[in-house]
């Protein structure tokens, strides 16, 4: 015979409990979009993926130590990657810039040079649709910023560049890419100084 302590243990424990993935939140049809916009994790040929034109320059080389563990184990952590499509309704004219492959590195430019050179033929990868344009520059800007210290006036040309072509105030683009709009500011001051 079960008593009220512990009937009431039982509620506790079950009431905080997440709902089954797709349960009573949308079914399967909440279950498929959340899937679209994340992207499910799967294998991508390495041949099927090139870099991204506006990932900075000399960001995408992987030391040696990347190169053996990934040549050891693989690459574990996913690539985001998006439709060559997709990535050039976001950038228009700019298909001089791009391989046959189907797919733009998002996130994982030294992932994928790491497993070039540690002759993978796979990577793991999330296949993002759903995001606009602004974004799609945005979550590059993000992975640099973060993975890699930018110099200064990279910073600032890529701020540069997301304003530009998506018509943002430094404001927009600070809300957009969660950094104070003064430190924008001060980092597009430096396009302006004398090089040299």
């Amino acid at each position: 015979m079960t008593t009220k302590a512990e009937k009431g243990m039982s509620t506790r424990l079950t009431r905080g409990r997440p709902a089954a993935s797709g349960a009573r939140r949308g079914g399967v049809v909440g279950a498929r979009r959340e899937r679209a916009a994340t992207g499910d994790a799967r294998a991508v040929k390495v041949a099927d993926v090139q870099p991204n034109p506006d990932n900075p320059q000399g960001r995408s080389q992987p030391d040696e130590a990347m190169v053996n563990s990934v040549r050891e184990v693989g690459v574990i952590q996913d690539l985001v990657l998006v439709p060559v499509e997709q990535w050039l309704a976001a950038h228009p004219g700019r298909e001089h810039e791009l391989t046959d492959a189907p797919y733009v590195v998002l996130t994982g430019h030294r992932r994928l040079a790491a497993a070039v050179l540690a002759e993978r033929d796979e990577v793991p990868a999330r296949i993002r649709e759903d995001f606009d344009a602004t974004t799609l520059d945005s979550v590059v800007l993000h992975e640099n910023l973060h993975r890699l210290a930018l110099t200064p006036v990279e910073e600032a040309r890529a701020y540069e560049r997301i304003m530009q072509r998506h018509g943002l105030s430094q404001r927009q683009l600070a809300k957009h890419t969660g950094v104070s709009q003064p430190q924008i500011s001060k980092k597009l001051k430096l396009l302006g100084l004398p090089s040299g």
